[in-house]
């Protein structure tokens, strides 16, 4: 196990950088939405350590681990577990959150906005 600090990768390398990994670490205070978690779901990731944010616990549900962001030792506890303990959190369904069906539904807003 390591670390890589990759720097600008494409989509690809993304892809597989989240493929490669044994899990996603995603520990930040705030998030407008949490893309990183689907995307890494969407290439096969399959552990998260989340922050406890409510918009992280609407996205991965029972599939994460979430720790204070703040307590060092509550993260180190949960990066632990990832490496050492089998997963057994469901899987982290990523159908949906499609594009195409979240582009409609903004449309949909900005349409019944405009008629409001």
């Amino acid at each position: 196990t390591g670390t890589v600090v990759a720097g600008y990768v494409t989509d690809e390398e993304l892809a597989d950088l989240y493929a490669a990994g044994i899990g996603l670490i995603l520990v930040s205070l705030a998030e407008g939405f949490g893309l990183p978690i689907v995307e890494a779901a969407a290439a096969g990731v399959a552990r998260f350590v989340l922050s406890d944010l409510p918009v992280f616990r609407w996205i991965a549900r029972d599939a994460a681990e979430y720790v204070d962001p703040t307590s060092v030792a509550a993260i180190g506890e949960a990066l632990r577990r990832m490496l050492e303990e089998p997963a057994d959190a469901p899987a982290l369904g990523v159908t949906r959150f499609d594009w195409d069906d979240s582009a409609e539904a903004v449309r949909l807003a900005a349409v019944a906005l405009t008629r409001a």
